[in-house]
């Protein structure tokens, strides 16, 4: 910054990004309370989610137990699904080599798109914020399959 702005003071702040969090990170898994099968638990997660698709990666009638849940774009987490003992990995999307990755894993993989996958996160922000500030703050939370409510 100072190389690019040697004829004047330039303001800057630092912030830490640590998480204040321990239990934040990129996914969640957790465990079903018992087996479905990966084409009825994508059936029912796109039907949760408003989602106007989902694709499945791997064996239909596979059953499901173990769920890696990550939102948006999930490039690099089939290993890590897998080695957390996941069956399958759920995300917004999933690229094309990665998806062979997970079919080479023996990974399931139900893709319910990128904003579908994260709306859960904004419903979530939208009620804490509600409970935190109360009518001190309207809330407006847009949804493209409902409009703004």
């Amino acid at each position: 910054m100072l190389a690019a702005h040697p004829y004047e003071e330039v303001a800057y702040d630092v912030y830490s990004l640590e998480n204040t969090f321990s239990g934040a990170g990129r996914g969640r898994l957790g465990e079903l309370p018992g087996s479905v099968s990966l084409k009825a638990l994508a059936s029912r997660i796109g039907r949760l989610l408003k989602s106007g698709w989902v694709r499945t990666t791997g064996e239909l009638d596979r059953k499901i137990r173990t769920v890696a849940v990550a939102a948006g774009s999930v490039r690099e987490m089939v290993n890590t699904a897998k080695r957390a003992g996941a069956d399958v990995l759920l995300a917004g999307e999933i690229p094309h080599h990665e998806r062979l990755e997970a079919l080479d894993e023996d990974l399931g993989v139900i893709e319910a798109g990128h904003g579908p996958s994260e709306r859960p996160a904004v419903w979530v922000l939208e009620e804490w914020l509600k409970k935190a500030f109360g009518k001190r703050l309207k809330v407006i939370s847009y949804d493209p399959e409902e409009g703004a409510n």
